[in-house]
């Protein structure tokens, strides 16, 4: 995947591996011992040229996101970002909600 090219991965098909490589588009999955399969893949591999380009560059791209710093900071910083917005969104909720009260709290009589 870092040379920019497709992937022929000989991986059993529910791999997080072969996910990868279905959901990115970055090749194709066959598994252990399908022959015949590995055939027909390699027989479309080559009468498909530009699907192999795109698929070659869609790999290097994945590879790239995944593998630097920046596209590791973005992996991480996501998920906090992501947790900051629903707990405001859930602040700002509570804060408008009349006769609310903080979870764990109890309201005064």
């Amino acid at each position: 995947m870092a040379a920019g090219r497709p992937v022929l991965a000989i991986w059993p098909p529910s791999c997080e591996l072969a996910e990868t490589i279905h959901r990115h588009e970055t090749g194709c999955v066959v598994a252990n011992g399908e022959v015949a399969e590995a055939r027909r893949a390699l027989l479309y591999a080559v009468r498909n040229p530009l699907l192999l380009d795109r698929m070659g560059a869609d790999a290097a791209r994945l590879l790239k996101e995944k593998s630097s710093l920046a596209g590791a900071v973005s992996a991480y910083q996501r998920p906090i970002n992501e947790n900051k917005a629903s707990s405001s969104s859930y602040a700002t909720q509570v804060r408008k909600s009349p006769g609310s009260t903080r979870p764990g709290s109890s309201a005064k009589s």
